[in-house]
This record gives structure tokens, C-alpha cells and sequence, in this order.
């Protein structure tokens, strides 16, 4: 994965409330959920952060059909969002298949939306993020690895960054 453009970060707030589930086992609606809460209990707020107007590249290998993928990404079943149902990508995936020597390669082949191609270069990422070793990089453990996800249990992994290039100011 490459990060073409950072962009710019975006707080939510969310309002998170267990309702013992004595109470009400299964409700239809939300309002039906809400309507069981009792002065005893205290709703928590959450901050999730997101970024916006951020522009990423993503390169698979391997020797499986990749034609495959790029035709279901293409064609995809459902909207394709990052983080959040209401944060939607900003134009269609381009899928291509090709051929390259390392991800870092593969990666200059992204093709950007019009809007965007005067003003990144998928040549030059910020950050380039990989599962195999990258020339002048460093490792980074994350828990991500999913071990067993009925008990939401992950298991750590290693990834290969690298900068080839400083942000500037106005990214």
C-alpha cells in the first residue's frame, strides 16, 4: 500500500450504551433500545478517528488469477468505503494487473482520478506500507492479525515501511 496524500483528520464522536440484555433481548429499532435505558445508566462517548481527501495506491501479488480481483473490484457488490459507511470512496477503483520487480514498482503504476493527477505522483508516495521487505525500510509490529474472530482475537504482524519521499508542506 502507498499513501499518495495524507490529507486532513476528522474527529467523531459516537455515544456508546450497553442495554442489559434482561431488559431487552432483541429490539427492533434503535428508538426500541433507547427506550429501555433507566436514569442508572451511563452512556460512554467514544472519539473514532478518520482522515479525509487521503489518496492511497494498493498492489496484490501473488500467483493466483489476480484478472479475477481486478474484475471484482471493478465491479464490487457492495459500496467500497474506508473506516466508515459514510465515508465512501471519492471516485471508482481503477484496477490493472501488472508486471513489476517489487511493490514499490507496482506501486508507480497506480492510476489516479483526473482531479488528482496533476497534483500527486504515484511515483513518489509518502509511504509505502508492505508485507514483504523493502529496500532502505524499517519493521513495525501490529496486532491485526486476525487468530479468532467470533472472540475478536488478533495476533501480531510484521510491516515493512518505507519513506522515499518527505511530505511537503501543503499535504
Amino acid at each position: 500500500m502507498s499513501t499518495l496524500s495524507s490529507g486532513k483528520p476528522f474527529r467523531d464522536f459516537h455515544t456508546v450504551q450497553a442495554v442489559p440484555t434482561a431488559r431487552i433481548k432483541r429490539p427492533d429499532t434503535r428508538r426500541d433500545a433507547l427506550q429501555s435505558l433507566r436514569p442508572g445508566d451511563n452512556p460512554v462517548v467514544t472519539r473514532r478517528d478518520y482522515r479525509t481527501d487521503c489518496a492511497f495506491g494498493i498492489a496484490l501479488w501473488g500467483s493466483g488469477d489476480l484478472r479475477q480481483v481486478r474484475e471484482a473490484l471493478m465491479r464490487p457488490i457492495f459500496v467500497p468505503y474506508l473506516g466508515r459507511k459514510s465515508c465512501p470512496l471519492s471516485a471508482p477503483m481503477a484496477p490493472r494487473v501488472v508486471v513489476a520487480d517489487s511493490p514499490v514498482e507496482a506501486l508507480g503504476h497506480v492510476q489516479l482520478p483526473p482531479y488528482l493527477e496533476t497534483r500527486l505522483d504515484p511515483e513518489r508516495p509518502l509511504l509505502v506500507a508492505s508485507d514483504e521487505p523493502l529496500a532502505g525500510g524499517r519493521e513495525q509490529i501490529r496486532w491485526d492479525e486476525p487468530l479468532d474472530r467470533a472472540s475478536w482475537h488478533f495476533g501480531q504482524r510484521t510491516v515493512h515501511l518505507t519513506r522515499p519521499r518527505e511530505p511537503s508542506m501543503d499535504e
